[in-house]
């Protein structure tokens, strides 16, 4: 019995101590987007728009800054060492044509990205060559 309580107890420190390597962080941004942009099959024009999302969660909101329009997206989880002195967008370009493909918020080393599209698969093996243009932000 003595055992199965000390197994019971380094489970339960494994657990809390490995729950911050899976953990998203949650978003909540403002950005002033100067340009139309894709969010998955979706296309939304330049403005201003609030971005955010739970942390627990892998969906992400896209909303216009009054509300009346916006999308909601699966992302992922990224990881990176350094995390950003500032917030940002990031967006595949193929073209004229911009697809939203990551948030990362200041400070956080975690950040949301998002699967290509169907259209930006399209374009690849069209052979347009894909940039990346960053959007700076500021935290809400």
């Amino acid at each position: 019995m003595n055992k199965l309580r000390v197994l019971i107890q380094v489970a339960g420190i494994i657990a809390v101590c490995s729950a911050p390597m899976f953990a998203q962080s949650s978003v909540n941004l403002v950005a002033s987007v100067p340009f139309a942009f894709n969010v998955g099959a979706r296309s939304l024009p330049a403005g201003d728009y609030r971005i955010y999302g739970q942390a627990d969660s892998p969906h992400l909101i896209v909303q216009t800054a009054d509300g009346t329009d916006g999308v909601i997206l699966l992302t992922t989880t990224a990881r990176r060492f350094n995390p950003p002195k500032q917030s940002k967008l990031v967006f595949r370009v193929y073209g004229q044509r911009s697809y939203l493909a990551g948030v990362w918020t200041a400070g956080i080393d975690n950040g949301r990205e998002t699967p290509k599209t169907a259209a930006e698969k399209e374009s690849e093996r069209a052979g347009i060559p894909m940039q990346v243009a960053v959007l700076p932000l500021r935290a809400q």
